[in-house]
């Protein structure tokens, strides 16, 4: 009798070998089949690794229909489209419905991994560390105008404005205070100042807008005499352009900001300090003294105080 055949039991042992060797490799590649489709989780690095099905929840998904147009849900608010460009939530959406996005994503980081590239901002917007200044659709140009007829004097009109930057209702002479009597007096008295304030704006969910309170504001008074280191009086409500309740209207410049005094809040019809807690400037043009502000502080700040000036077209009078 050969080995083969029963001697020594080489067969069966071989035997035992190769069925033993498959039975490991059929293993092997069921737990590779059942790995990549996401359902066992392997950890080979002693890090938790993510499911593929959970991690496709949490770093992108699908748009929602809306009555004019598309959106990405509240948790993934990147909208990213095949032509290459991701837009922030903070993206001016116009007056148009949005067109419906290929991808949603959860941060622009993850965007830009998956090879997506900011969205230029639209045209005659400007960015300012992630905040989007669009140009102006309330108070329009004809409102301004019905505004410097009213109260005789150089409007600052903002140009641009935080998007969406239909926010300030200034028709019907609603930016002006004190207002003219509709019944007794359709006219504003003539020192009555402006105040256009705008807090319906879109601030990015990020840093260093996180928390910062939504407020900007452009205000006007009329001059009524000068001194020589830059202080100024005014014919109309001097809290308009003024940053310290108790003190002095220092006119500096439109370039020069200060960090205004807690003071009481400007409510529209109940009087208060536009600029309460505001970085603004303060400047005279003419016979008339201007002010600007955003309401915190801080390089960002700075940067939405300079464009919101930068944008600013005078009107004059009819």
């Amino acid at each position: 009798m050969s080995d083969w055949e029963g001697g020594g039991g080489q067969g069966v042992r071989w035997g035992r070998f190769v069925t033993g060797l498959v039975a490991i490799v059929l293993v092997a590649a069921g737990l590779y089949a059942t790995r990549q489709q996401g359902r066992l989780p392997i950890d080979t690095d002693d890090e938790p690794v993510v499911e593929a099905s959970e991690q496709a929840h949490v770093l992108v998904t699908g748009p929602l229909p809306e009555v004019d147009g598309w959106s990405c849900p509240e948790t993934h608010p990147i909208r990213a489209y095949a032509e290459g460009a991701y837009y922030p939530a903070a993206y001016p959406r116009g007056t148009g419905g949005v067109p419906r996005p290929d991808e949603c994503y959860d941060t622009a980081e993850r965007a830009e991994e998956a090879g997506y590239r900011l969205a230029a901002p639209p045209a005659g917007a400007v960015l300012v560390d992630g905040l989007y200044l669009e140009p102006t659709r309330s108070p329009s140009k004809g409102h301004c105008q019905e505004l410097a007829n009213a109260v005789g004097y150089t409007v600052a009109c903002p140009g641009l404005l935080p998007a969406p930057s239909d926010g300030p209702r200034c028709g019907r002479l609603l930016c002006i205070f004190p207002g003219p009597d509709r019944l007794e007096a359709p006219r504003p008295p003539r020192n009555a100042g402006i105040v256009i304030q705008h807090r319906s704006f879109t601030v990015p969910p990020e840093s260093p807008w996180l928390g910062v309170p939504r407020d900007v504001v452009v205000t006007a008074v009329r001059l009524a005499t000068e001194g020589t280191d830059d202080t100024v009086r005014v014919a109309g409500p001097s809290e308009f352009v003024s940053c310290f309740p108790e003190g002095e209207i220092v006119a500096q410049g439109p370039r020069v900001f200060r960090t205004c005094v807690d003071a009481r809040p400007w409510a529209p019809g109940v009087g208060g300090y536009p600029l309460e807690r505001h970085t603004a400037a303060v400047w005279r043009r003419g016979r008339v003294v201007y002010a600007a502000g955003v309401e915190g502080a801080g390089r960002h700040v700075d940067a939405l105080l300079t464009a919101l000036i930068d944008g600013i077209e005078y009107v004059d009078p009819s």
